[in-house]
C-alpha cells in the first residue's frame, strides 16, 4: 500500500510568502566593530609616530612657600631656553600654547634643592620631574643653557624695626612725626644680620623723592610720602627678596626758614683802638655787656650761634679824637662773631642781621702814665 504526502492548499486569499528579512541588530553591531577598531588603530598609529621639535620657553626658579630666597648667580642669565622635546604629534602641536608662561622650577622638587647655598641646576631633570611636563606626555631631550647655578638662603622677619627720615641735607625746624615710625622687615639671613649689627640696632630709611622735597615750604608744616629702604651702608643684590611691610610711610615734617632768628641774652663789649692809642690811653666799659639782641639770618648760621658754637661780640671803635676828648659813651661799631674753639674773632657773614634796641656803649677813658705805658 502506497502512502502519498499531501501538501495543504493555502487559501485562495492567502500573502504570497517573500524572501526573509534580516534583522537591524545585525547591521549597527557590525558598524560598532568596525569603529572600534578604526579608533584602536588609530591611537596605536598616533602613539608609534612620535614627533621631535624645538620649542622656546622661560623658566622660573621660585620658592612657592616663600621660605627662601631664590638669586640666579649664572652670568647673563635671562630665563630664556631652548628645549627639544619629543612626544606624541598631538602634544607638540599643543607645547607652543602650553609653555606661553614661565615653567616654575620650585625649591624642594627633584632636581632643585631647598638646602641653603650653591647648586647647579641640570634644567633638563629638572624640567623633566615638572607636573607640566609629566602630564603633557612630552619628554624634554635637551635644553640649551642646559644648567643655572642659584643660591639659596633662608627668609628671615625683623619685627618693630625703627625708621629714620632722609631728606639729604635739609635741616628740619622740629623733629618729624613718622606714621607708623616701626616696620616689618623680611630679607635673606645674612642681610638680616648685617642690619641688626648696625651701631645703634636696626633700622630703616625713609626717602622722599626729590620732586617731593622741592614742593616743601621752609617754615610750614608738610605731610608727605616716602618709601621705605635699606640704610647706608647696607645694599641688596637687584634681585634679592627683600620686603619692608609697609613698603612706605607718611611723615609730618617742618623746614627750617632759609631765614631765621635767635636770641642772644648777653654779648660781650670790646674796645677797638690803633696800636699807638692802645698804650697812651686806658678805656673800661661801665657795663661789660651789652643785651637782648637778635640775631637774624640763614638757617645755618644761626644753628651754630643756638647751639654756642658761635657767639657774638660787641665792638666800640674809638678814634684818636674820641680819646682826646674822652667821650663817656658811644653806639656799638661793628658786630664780631667768635668761635667757641679757637676764640678768634670774625666778621659777621653776609646776610646776617643784629637787632638790638640798646643805648651807646658807656665807659671811661684814662690817659696812662709813663709807668702803665712801659708795662
Amino acid at each position: 500500500m502506497s502512502t502519498e504526502k499531501i501538501t495543504p492548499k493555502p487559501p485562495a486569499n492567502a500573502p504570497t510568502p517573500g524572501p526573509a528579512r534580516r534583522r537591524p541588530f545585525i547591521e549597527w553591531g557590525t558598524i560598532a566593530i568596525v569603529t572600534v577598531v578604526a579608533v584602536l588603530i588609530w591611537l596605536f598609529a598616533e602613539a608609534a609616530s612620535l614627533v621631535r621639535a624645538q620649542q622656546q620657553a622661560r623658566i622660573a626658579v621660585v620658592d612657592p612657600l616663600n621660605e627662601n630666597a631664590v638669586r640666579i648667580l649664572s652670568e647673563n642669565w635671562t630665563g630664556a631656553v631652548r628645549l627639544t622635546v619629543e612626544g606624541p604629534a598631538s602634544a607638540v602641536q599643543d607645547a607652543p600654547a602650553m609653555l606661553a608662561e614661565a615653567v616654575r622650577l620650585t625649591v624642594g622638587q627633584p632636581g632643585v634643592s631647598d638646602a641653603e647655598g650653591e647648586q647647579v641646576i641640570d634644567l633638563r631633570a629638572a624640567l623633566r620631574a615638572t607636573p607640566l611636563m609629566l602630564e603633557s606626555g612630552l619628554t624634554v631631550l635637551d635644553v640649551e643653557p642646559s644648567t643655572v647655578r642659584i643660591h639659596i638662603e633662608a627668609l628671615v622677619t625683623l619685627e618693630d624695626v625703627e625708621v629714620t627720615l632722609a631728606l639729604d641735607g635739609l635741616t628740619l625746624a622740629e623733629q618729624p612725626t613718622l606714621e607708623p615710625s616701626r616696620v616689618q622687615v623680611r630679607g635673606p639671613r645674612r642681610l638680616m644680620e648685617e642690619l641688626q649689627a648696625l651701631p645703634g640696632g636696626a633700622r630703616v630709611v625713609a626717602r622722599p623723592g626729590a620732586a617731593t622735597l622741592e614742593g616743601l615750604r621752609p617754615g610750614q608744616a608738610s605731610r608727605i610720602s616716602a618709601r621705605v629702604g635699606l640704610p647706608a651702608p647696607l645694599t641688596a643684590p637687584r634681585d634679592a627678596a627683600l620686603e619692608f611691610t609697609p613698603a612706605s610711610i607718611n611723615a609730618t615734617l617742618t623746614l627750617r626758614s632759609r631765614v631765621e632768628s635767635v636770641a642772644i641774652a648777653a654779648a660781650p663789649v670790646q674796645v677797638m683802638l690803633v696800636p699807638l692809642d692802645a698804650d697812651r690811653w686806658r678805656v673800661t666799659p661801665v657795663e661789660p655787656f651789652v643785651r637782648d639782641i637778635a640775631i637774624t639770618g640763614p638757617g645755618d648760621i644761626i644753628e651754630r650761634f643756638r647751639s654756642g658754637e658761635l657767639s657774638l661780640v660787641a665792638m666800640v671803635s674809638l678814634s684818636s679824637d674820641d680819646l682826646e676828648q674822652q667821650i663817656a659813651a658811644k653806639p656799638v661799631t661793628s658786630w664780631f662773631m667768635s668761635q667757641r674753639e679757637t676764640g678768634e674773632l670774625a666778621p659777621l657773614p653776609t646776610g646776617v642781621g643784629i637787632e638790638a634796641n640798646i643805648g651807646p656803649v658807656r665807659f671811661t677813658i684814662e690817659r696812662r702814665d709813663a709807668n702803665d705805658a712801659d708795662s
